[in-house]
């Protein structure tokens, strides 16, 4: 652990124990929420970046990964609870308006708690490379019903054959400020590697979050 990350444990609504590790400063917050068979650790480059210092983030475990707890079928689905629950830990530690970031798996969760947040306590989505649907969180659905501020990133020839589906998105959402960036690559989700995604995420992050 480096000087200024704090770790720890935050309870989701059901009762779970989700882990956590937050850094960075400002009124402004982010959420990281990982992709299949990650963690939190994917995200300490972005924590460490010095670039993103002024901005307040969280990355955390989702349930049933990592250090969080491992409930039982249903509790063990409700990816949806692990979001809000961290949303809920970063304006708890300052952050006043908070953008929630979903990549790959975790998509179809930060979407869907960004829709059903907003506009009070979450003021902007992200998805990177995202899937569209996992056990009841329908990222279609939400943000067609929501209009909160949107991104949408994803590579031309996306690794996992996930480009259609992050269009498909983009094109549903509700909000009048959406964005959709489409970076050069073929890997999964690698997408902030880029210079002109990189400057797109930073750009939308200073508009909407501060």
């Amino acid at each position: 652990m480096r000087a200024g990350e704090r770790h720890g444990f935050v309870r989701a609504a059901d009762g779970v124990r989700i882990a956590y590790v937050e850094a960075g400063h400002g009124a402004g917050g982010i959420v990281f929420a990982h992709g299949a068979r990650g963690d939190l650790c994917d995200w300490m480059s972005m924590l460490r970046d010095p670039r993103l210092q002024r901005f307040r983030m969280i990355a955390f475990d989702f349930r049933g990964g990592g250090l969080s707890d491992y409930p039982d079928y249903p509790r063990s689905i409700h990816y949806r609870d692990d979001v809000i629950a961290a949303v809920a830990q970063l304006r708890r530690d300052g952050a006043r308006k908070v953008a929630v970031l979903g990549i790959s798996r975790g998509g179809p969760a930060a979407l869907t708690a960004a829709g059903q947040l907003y506009p009070q306590r979450v003021q902007a989505a992200i998805g990177v490379a995202p899937i569209d649907e996992l056990v009841g969180d329908d990222a279609i659905k939400a943000v067609r019903r929501s209009r909160v501020p949107l991104l949408v990133m994803v590579n031309a020839h996306d690794g996992l054959g996930l480009t259609p589906t992050a269009r498909a998105i983009y094109r549903a959402s509700a909000s009048r400020n959406k964005q959709l960036v489409i970076a050069p690559g073929q890997g999964h989700g690698d997408v902030f590697r880029f210079p002109h995604a990189w400057n797109a995420f930073v750009a939308f992050l200073r508009r909407e979050v501060g």
